[in-house]
């Protein structure tokens, strides 16, 4: 799914949301889903050292993610700022794991 279509992003109940805050709203849930997903994998992973193609793709696509994040317009909305502030601590705290994961291996 990509951030930028807004047919990909599900209608607001509110009907005081602008299209920019509603797309911005929809890119952060989708990376933060994203996000989700490889959290799991980082939580299965075991063993697996900075050179393996394992932990090479999880930084990679995490790092993926924050840079997608770095690009959403918050069009001037606190709400979509905070959102956004909030996926990139949530995202820097998997990588985060992901690297004590490999310390500890």
């Amino acid at each position: 799914m990509s951030c930028h279509s807004v047919a990909d992003v599900p209608s607001s109940s509110s009907s005081t949301m602008l299209p920019a805050e509603e797309n911005a709203m929809g890119c952060i849930n989708q990376t933060i889903t994203e996000a989700n997903e490889l959290h799991a994998a980082v939580e299965q992973l075991s063993g697996a050292g900075k050179n393996s193609k394992q932990y090479r793709y999880l930084e990679e696509m995490l790092t993926r993610l924050l840079l997608r994040l770095d690009g959403v317009d918050t069009a001037g909305s606190e709400r979509v700022r905070m959102m956004r502030k909030d996926a990139i601590v949530s995202i820097q705290a998997i990588l985060d794991q992901l690297e004590l994961k490999v310390i500890a291996a």
